[in-house]
């Protein structure tokens, strides 16, 4: 038998390095892997992926597929080899858990696992994680279960296949190789088929690509590079963005480029190759969809084991939550919002302040409106008083102008006072009236009983009769007066 094969290893968009890994039965000088024993041991592939830890992912993902292929090579095998792998695969583990926890730079590390070791009346096939091997002889067939948290609703029959690369799960896997000291794996054994082609790839290609576009592609190809090309071009397409592994083995399909393969004629296997055969095909439950839905709606969520990407720029150990970001259109939506909450806010924080200023001047206003009546009122008060002290004197005149006590000579005096106040005198109404819109009460009339007996009742403005009073006022202050003072007899 002629097995031909080819790898392909590519770093995703979304990672620094890439950490994912893959092993060949080919010399290694740097693991020390030499005598590769193809007739007695068959051939070896393994794929891994690592995770976790600054700068150690890819260190984990390396020890632990050169360290399967190299002690598969080195050892002699004196039990059946199923059993040999698993007690391996546990030994490697421990390795990596205690180089983890002896090192604070590979704290957290792991990796997934993938292995096949073919020869030619059978294929043995180990797994840990989320990293696959399908088988295709007429059609696709994964052949390893996931170690994952959408696995299990898969098998339940919570969800359909082609549903697990659209679940917010698919990344959460339960077991891998260095995170936990006890470590559980899957194993198979199944016949080769006549005609086979054997695809062992990571979750940057199965995240993104369903079986049916897998089969799609293989069930199209010519040759093994063509077939890995299109794979890894249709997993870019379809938005992949982490690293993306892929390994294909093939007993009729060639690498047309490299021409690498392994004849397997005349083997002997040097360990029992006597194993219970795997079934091809997984007997899960199937449900309605009704059913589906009602049962993965009460299905708890639970504990998140191991994070799929525990890459250098997370924390360890912590189990991956999904990370949505906002799209551009949905970013540029709160930005609007955010704006038209502040804009209003300042608006309303403006009116406020405005508010209470108006408040202020409306007071100041109503206060200035008070005084100003007030003023008026203590006016009208003012001129009030002065009509009532012209009218006294007037009449001190009139008496002491008949009284029996003065001379001739002072009744002449005071005629001439008199009749120089009447000269000068301007009649003033008997109902003077002040209106404004601050004094809203009417004023009492000042009556001239002596003076107003020859006037017509007319009515004056404010300003004249403020201005006659003041001539009167002054007439009779500056003048009479003190005339009258001079003549009087024992008058001070």
């Amino acid at each position: 038998m002629r097995i031909n094969y080819l790898e392909l290893c590519e770093k995703g968009r979304k990672t620094k390095v890439c950490e994912d890994y893959v092993a060949l039965p080919e010399i290694n000088e740097k693991y020390e892997i030499f005598d590769l024993n193809f007739k007695t041991k068959g051939c070896l592939f393994a794929l891994c992926d690592g995770m976790g830890g600054h700068n150690a992912g890819e260190i984990a993902s390396e020890l632990c597929a050169n360290w399967l292929v190299k002690d598969f090579y080195r050892k002699k095998i004196d039990k059946p080899i199923l059993t040999w792998f698993k007690d391996q695969i546990v030994d490697i583990n421990e390795r990596i858990f205690k180089l983890a926890n002896e090192n604070d730079q590979y704290s957290g590390m792991g990796t997934t696992l993938v292995s096949l070791l073919l020869t030619p009346k059978y294929a043995y096939i180990h797994n840990v994680g989320d990293s696959r091997l399908y088988l295709y002889d007429n059609r696709l067939v994964q052949i390893t279960e996931d170690h994952s948290e959408v696995w299990q609703l898969y098998k339940q029959g919570l969800i359909e296949k082609d549903e697990i690369i659209n679940n917010r799960k698919k990344n959460i896997i339960t077991e891998a190789i260095g995170t936990n000291a006890h470590v559980k794996m899957n194993s198979y054994a199944i016949e080769v088929p006549e005609k086979f082609i054997f695809l062992l790839c990571s979750d940057g290609l199965t995240d993104v690509m369903t079986d049916g576009e897998i089969d799609s592609v293989i069930k199209n190809g010519s040759n093994l590079n063509g077939i890995a090309d299109s794979l890894y071009r249709l997993s870019q397409k379809k938005g992949s963005k982490d690293d993306v592994s892929i390994i294909l083995v093939s007993n009729y399909l060639e690498n047309s480029k490299e021409k690498k393969y392994i004849a397997l004629d005349s083997f002997v296997p040097e360990f029992d190759d006597e194993v219970t055969l795997s079934s091809l095909e997984k007997d899960y439950p199937r449900r309605r969809p009704d059913d589906r839905k009602q049962a993965e709606e009460s299905e708890p969520v639970k504990e998140k084991v191991i994070q799929e990407d525990l890459r250098p720029e997370n924390a360890p150990n912590k189990p991956e939550v999904e990370n949505k970001k906002p799209s551009g259109s949905r970013k540029g939506l709160i930005w609007i919002l955010l704006i038209i909450i502040i804009a209003g806010i300042t608006t309303v924080t403006t009116c406020i302040s405005q508010k209470k200023k108006i408040d202020e001047l409306n007071s100041q206003y109503m206060q200035a409106k008070e005084d100003l009546a007030e003023l008026r009122s203590s006016i009208i008060s003012l001129f009030s008083g002065f009509v009532s002290i012209d009218s006294t004197f007037i009449q001190l005149m009139e008496q002491m102008q008949h009284s029996e006590e003065i001379g001739d000579a002072e009744r002449s005096l005071l005629n001439e006072v008199l009749l120089r106040i009447n000269e000068s005198e301007t009649p003033i109404d008997d109902s003077v009236r002040v209106d404004s819109e601050y004094v809203s009460d009417e004023q009492d009339s000042v009556n001239h009983d002596n003076i107003t007996e020859e006037q017509d009742n007319e009515s004056i403005s404010e300003e004249e009769v403020q201005l006659q009073e003041d001539e009167v006022l002054d007439t009779i202050i500056t003048e009479p007066e003190q005339e009258i003072k001079d003549s009087i007899p024992g008058t001070d």
